[in-house]
């Protein structure tokens, strides 16, 4: 079999293949040979990429909206706070040029996507709408966005740091890749591409350049990231797309057209998997447009000197990615559950273990500030602590959509060999209290987020790098507008995950000092789980009350009432006086067990009188109804950061309602 190599330069969107025959070649078998005028082809596609950037209107086309933006944070603050950014270049995309940069809380390295402002205004655009574009998505064989700075003169965008560097430079080394290395490869893409089409975004320029290898090790143990969304876009079902965008090699013959669908990723895919395979596109000319005009005709064959080691199921399915018919052409779907992925590519097996569910109850549990500090968590993982977790997700997720739901948990766990007993009976509960957004469905960062391990996410390094995302104006405190602006951050519409008054109530939660704002160490409490215990002790100090004093109590009153008994039949043991005391108030009997007194304590028992009128006002569940459907809190309620006491309260809850502006609208005007 004649080698073939391959010979690239990266410029812009374009690929440009040289394809070196090594060996003689049969008439019939050569491989055809892309001839002289490189540069010349080089020059003139960058010519036509920058006419076409200036011609093509980017802003006719709608941007993705999104729904998981609330845990990527737009930073307005300097880029150098914050990282030690290189000056070397690691890459260039469509716009703009990426360099490594290091995480100066926890040493974790990066990737940041700068662009200048003075650049074209469609540069612009397509930098925001890739920001906007990668803040909803959330699945392994994506390349993950962290946070967005911008300043004076730059946007930047800091995005996961892919080591292993370019599928191309890969393919470059090899040549071409062994039919099952390509089984592994084009399973992580069809997964990555079928995601993207479930959330109705399609990317539009997929190609060899733009997937890249997570980490160093080789292609059986690595994982395929595709990045550069700058042209991505969402669809809707029957909608066709004309903006022409794309690399020669990679384009689909509808985008020539002007007139095209979701499909034309899915031709891009099996130009890709034909290269992965022998080496050189199915496409291929001395020019740009004698490449084009092969698009469209879409003629292509296996040259046997090259194929003949390859098998039919993998001829057969490129042929189904490279039909001319959008409608025929294989789907995303379709393509991730061919005979040839499944008969090729390994397996994927995970663990599944019983603490994962453990831990889910716990997260169930915890309040939305300290659900969202887990998924910020989450997205500052070292690999090797996330991929176990991610392979589990993965391993569950059997429809590929990339979310999973209760019934393939429960399938996972059947395949795992568990049996029906020990399902856990909660797993619906379970999934309901992780699903955000009322789907029926829970994806990769909520899972991840809801089963890690207490000394993973409570290290103080971790608790760190986040506690500074909420402290955006770097005060070493984390106030009712920090968690305001993070929880809410980037939600369509400027709908509320959170109000003000919900705000307010979760610092109280974490304020163990009364201050009203949270420090460090208290936010490293609130994550460890101490916080709380140390609230209790607080609150039963105050009132002279001791867990032995409460059991002294319950022992005195369970022999007291012993002695009153008069009536043979009445309760002769201890047990059956204990249970017929817990049949009483907690005021009456005193507290018989941690759950009792932490109910208590929840209920505010006092030792010494309260104004009531008093705590009608400061307490906002005691406001008028009318009131609590408004929100209508108080603006030095909502700015009490800082501040003690409750000045600027009315005397009375009529005037509260007397206010025009909803809660919201002042919390917003006062910061």
């Amino acid at each position: 079999m004649p080698f073939v190599a391959l010979e690239g330069e990266r410029n812009g969107s374009a690929i440009l293949f040289s394809a070196v025959v090594i060996h003689g070649c049969a008439m019939g078998n050569c491989v055809a040979t892309l001839r002289n005028g490189i540069k010349k082809r080089q020059q003139e596609s960058q010519r036509l990429k920058s006419k076409r950037e200036d011609n093509v209107n980017l802003l006719e086309e709608p941007v993705v909206a999104h729904s998981f933006a609330i845990y990527i944070i737009d930073n307005k603050g300097e880029i150098e706070e914050f990282y030690d950014v290189e000056d070397t270049k690691i890459g260039e995309g469509s716009f703009g040029r990426v360099c490594k940069c290091t995480n100066k809380s926890t040493g974790a390295e990066r990737a940041v996507k700068m662009l200048r402002k003075v650049r074209r205004k469609s540069q612009l655009i397509m930098f925001k709408n890739e920001l906007s574009t990668l803040k909803m998505l959330d699945h392994p064989h994506i390349v993950k966005l962290y946070e967005h700075f911008e300043d004076r003169r730059y946007m930047y965008m800091v995005m996961e740091f892919c080591q292993g560097g370019e599928l191309f430079d890969r393919l470059l080394e090899v040549g071409n890749f062994s039919e099952n290395q390509a089984a592994i490869i084009m399973q992580q893409i069809f997964r990555g591409v079928y995601y993207l089409h479930t959330m109705k975004v399609v990317h539009r320029d997929l190609k060899i350049e733009n997937f890249m290898f997570a980490g160093e090790g080789p292609v059986e143990a690595n994982m395929i990231k595709i990045i550069d969304f700058g042209f991505a876009r969402s669809f809707e079902e029957g909608q066709y797309m004309k903006t022409k965008v794309g690399a020669p090699y990679f384009v689909s013959p509808q985008i020539l057209a002007g007139k095209y669908t979701e499909a034309t990723d899915m031709w891009t895919c099996g130009t890709i998997m034909y290269i992965l395979l022998c080496g050189y596109p199915p496409f291929f000319g001395d020019s740009d447009a004698e490449i084009l005009s092969r698009v469209r005709a879409g003629n292509f064959s296996f040259n046997d000197a090259d194929w003949r080691h390859v098998s039919e199921l993998a001829k057969d399915l490129i042929r189904g990615l490279l039909r001319m018919s959008e409608i025929e052409r294989v789907n995303a779907k379709q393509a991730l559950f061919d005979q040839w992925i499944i008969q090729t590519a390994p397996v994927l097996r995970a663990l599944l273990k019983l603490k994962y569910f453990e831990n889910m109850r716990k997260y169930v549990g915890f309040n939305k500030f300290k659900q969202a500090t887990l998924q910020i968590i989450v997205s500052q993982l070292e690999a090797e602590i996330a991929k176990p977790l991610i392979d589990t997700f993965m391993w569950l997720d059997s429809s590929g959509e990339g979310h999973i739901d209760a019934e393939e948990i429960e399938a996972g766990m059947k395949r795992a060999g568990w049996t029906e007993v020990e399902i856990p009976e909660d797993l619906n509960e379970l999934v309901d209290g992780l699903d955000a957004d009322g789907s029926g469905e829970i994806g990769l960062g909520e899972f991840v987020a809801s089963i890690l391990d207490l000394q993973v996410y409570a290290r103080e390094e971790t608790c760190w790098a986040v506690f500074r995302i909420y402290d955006q104006d770097g005060d070493g405190m984390i106030g009712n507008t920090d968690i305001y602006n993070i929880l809410n951050n980037g939600q369509p519409g400027g709908q509320e995950v959170v109000s003000a008054h919900e705000c307010r109530e979760l610092i109280k939660e974490a304020d163990e000092d009364g201050d009203k704002r949270i420090s460090f160490s208290e936010f490293l409490d609130m994550m460890k789980g101490v916080q709380s215990k140390k609230k209790k002790d607080q609150g039963a100090e105050k009132q002279g009350i001791t867990q032995t004093d409460i059991q002294d109590e319950i022992e005195v009153e369970m022999v007291e009432n012993a002695n009153l008994i008069e009536d043979p039949n009445a309760l002769d043991t201890a047990q059956d006086l204990v249970d017929d005391l817990a049949n009483h108030s907690p005021n009456e009997v005193g507290l018989n067990s941690r759950q009792d007194q932490e109910d208590a304590e929840e209920t505010e028992i006092k030792l010494e009188p309260v104004d009531e009128e008093a705590e009608a006002v400061l307490d906002p569940e005691n406001v008028a109804p009318e009131l609590d459907a408004e929100e209508n809190v108080q603006e030095a309620d909502l700015q009490e950061e800082g501040h003690e006491g409750h000045e600027g309260h009315p005397d009375h809850p009529e005037e509260l309602g007397a206010e025009e502006a909803s809660e919201t609208d002042r919390f917003l005007r006062s910061t």
